[in-house]
């Protein structure tokens, strides 16, 4: 038959059990506003029974009490891989938003309060003048300013352009911009994820709860998704496109690195990767669309040049003597107008007699200047209304417009999307807090059933006391 010693050893051990759950329901409460806490709970189970022995007279076995067989993590893993695609899209698609809103601001800035594509529409406009007043020296004067103000402001956008390159990537290499900075903090959290998995599997083979490390690491883990789009195998090897950055024991970590020269090529582990996803797949993006368009402004300046130039040379200045080039200059970067024209430092020694006007000469006699004639000057203007082959037959004022929409249409759709991948990031946020995150009404249903549960085992013993206290002063 069971002892009241036996009694007394079950009391207590529902007093250590319901103690030991309370611990665990304080430490839920604590870290309710811990960033990636997971609620964890005591799992209780009977201790094994008093089996029936030959120092026994019953044939029966007799409970020991109860035990925490262990303290589990509420944990929902398929929700959490669902939960890093979308925190991998999200922030792609942010960071691409974010930053075509800086190229489409570098496109539409403006000199003294002019964009570029009205700083073009006034250059055909000065053409127009001119053409239709050959002679006025005034007419000719303000071409060659609003000329300057064109070529001023491609240069300025082109060369905002490339500082926004080199913001995001350094173009010439080593990199030093922003695609350089998120793959040191990937690697950065990979020592850190590296760690992690070093103490957990250390943890697990000592039987030592490792559910707090658990927690850090699924952080570490989120934070890795928002830099790059990550997988993560059965045991807990992260990849990136396909090859190990992590492994889950914490025995290899392999660096990402950038190729020596541009465009921005990924190497894990000596094997090329491509991102896709997080933020540096944004800055992958970014720094061809920069590198695109300008590569395209180029192809505007270089047609602009080409166009003008052919027509100016053809004709004749106002001594009737042939036109020289307008533009100087290889592209976007240094185009400028011609110094036998215009002098930079100081207009009142621009030269706007030399612009070539005139289509033909006076036949005389004698053979001289056709100040009268116009006509070439209007060929020049009518170069808005010509579609080019080298624009993709398009007109060069179109063409400036259409890089401009593509940017605004390119942002507004990564911005719906990452607006689309938040709203289903918050959902599968909240839907992960009330399996996984800590419910305070629950908690304090936990720590009264706990409660209830130590004052019983608490008033057993009190009782096996009495009893044992009359047994023994009975027999005294």
């Amino acid at each position: 038959m069971a002892s009241l010693n036996d009694s007394f050893l079950i009391a207590r051990s529902g007093i250590l059990t319901h103690q030991e759950r309370m611990a665990v329901i304080s430490h839920n409460i604590a870290n309710i506003n811990t960033p990636g806490y997971h609620r964890q709970r005591a799992l209780l189970g009977t201790n094994p029974p008093n089996e029936p022995n030959l120092f026994t007279s019953r044939n029966y076995a007799i409970g020991t009490g109860v035990r925490v067989m262990d303290i589990v993590r509420t944990y929902d893993e398929t929700m959490e891989r669902q939960y890093l695609n979308l925190n991998s899209s999200m922030e792609a698609q942010s960071s691409l938003s974010n930053a075509l809103g800086g190229v489409e601001g570098l496109l539409n800035s403006t000199v003294d309060g002019v964009s570029l594509t009205d700083c073009l529409s006034k250059f055909w406009a000065a053409w127009q003048d001119v053409a239709t007043n050959p002679s006025n020296i005034a007419m000719r004067n303000v071409l060659l300013e609003r000329s300057a103000t064109l070529t001023g402001a491609i240069e300025s956008v082109a060369t905002n352009l490339d500082d926004y390159g080199e913001q995001v990537i350094n173009g010439t290499g080593p990199y030093t911009g922003a695609i350089a900075t998120v793959v040191g903090d990937i690697n950065d959290l990979a020592t850190k994820i590296q760690n992690l998995n070093n103490r957990i599997t250390l943890a697990e083979a000592q039987k030592v709860n490792a559910n707090d490390l658990l927690d850090q690491r699924n952080t570490c883990i989120r934070d890795l998704s928002a830099k790059a789009g990550i997988t993560i195998d059965v045991d807990q090897t992260i990849m990136i496109n396909g090859q190990i950055l992590v492994s889950g024991d914490g025995v290899t970590r392999n660096g990402l690195t950038i190729a020596a020269t541009p465009p921005p090529q990924f190497t894990l582990a000596g094997n090329p990767v491509t991102i896709s996803g997080g933020e540096l797949d944004g800055y992958v993006q970014i720094a061809d669309i920069v590198s695109t368009f300008r590569t395209q402004l180029d192809t505007f300046s270089i047609e602009l040049m080409s166009q003008v130039n052919a027509l100016h040379t053809a004709g004749y200045d106002l001594a009737g003597n042939a036109g020289v080039d307008f533009f100087t200059g290889t592209g976007a970067g240094d185009i400028q107008i011609n110094a036998a024209l215009y002098n930079a430092a100081n207009p009142l020694l621009n030269s706007p007699e030399l612009v070539a006007a005139s289509s033909s000469l006076n036949p005389g006699p004698p053979l001289g200047p056709n100040v009268g004639d116009g006509s070439n000057a209007l060929k020049i203007a009518d170069l808005a209304s010509v579609s080019m082959l080298a624009l993709g037959n398009r007109k060069l004022g179109s063409f400036l417009t259409d890089m401009t929409a593509a940017v605004g249409a390119r942002k507004a759709a990564a911005a719906a999307l990452a607006t689309d991948d938040q709203t289903a990031l918050d959902a599968y946020a909240n839907a992960m807090q009330a399996t996984d995150g800590v419910v305070l009404d629950d908690e304090l249903l936990d720590m009264m059933s706990a409660q209830r549960a130590f004052e019983a085992s608490s008033r057993v013993a009190t009782t096996i006391n009495a009893m044992l206290d009359t047994i023994i002063n009975r027999m005294g």
